[in-house]
């Protein structure tokens, strides 16, 4: 399968054939795409995720439905990339997004959610490693790095300001 999406934030799933597959001719978002189009599969269900620059955060199986809860609208506007963590279970496998007012949002695939408010000194991260993310924080002496899990990873002393980091 190939999925591909427009500008405005259509979204097609297409067969090896090139053939547009059903509920997705196209699938019809209400904005457009910060991000590709991500595809997991967790407790054997393929989840195809598509989150759009006003909040609403899509997830949808094969024939382009919607799983329970979702679509999830935050109503706010979204300014980072999508980062996905796979885990066992629906309950354990997460999308995260940070928003505009630096609100970080960690959602379970069940649809449930927290969230985090962070400062202006903070950055939302990919972490090479195992596909999850990072959260790089400048504090009094250095940045702090902190996992999905919100564990302490490490502290790089940093004299130096200003202080640029990705």
């Amino acid at each position: 399968r190939l999925i591909a999406s427009d500008q405005s934030g259509n979204i097609y799933l297409y067969n090896l054939k090139g053939e547009n597959l059903e509920g997705w001719q196209p699938l019809k978002t209400d904005g457009r795409l910060v991000d590709e189009v991500k595809h997991v599969r967790v407790a054997a269900k393929d989840m195809l995720i598509a989150v759009e620059e006003n909040g609403t955060i899509q997830v949808r199986n094969r024939r382009g439905e919607s799983y329970d809860n979702f679509p999830l609208k935050l109503n706010k506007k979204i300014i980072s990339n999508v980062l996905i963590q796979k885990g066992k279970s629906l309950e354990n496998s997460f999308i995260s997004v940070l928003t505009e007012d630096l609100t970080l949002y960690k959602i379970s695939m069940e649809g449930k959610f927290n969230d985090q408010q962070l400062d202006t000194t903070s950055t939302l991260c990919h972490e090479l490693k195992g596909g999850g993310w990072l959260l790089a924080k400048k504090e009094n002496k250095g940045i702090n790095v902190i996992d999905g899990d919100g564990d302490n990873k490490a502290f790089l002393p940093v004299a130096a300001s200003p202080t640029f980091y990705q």
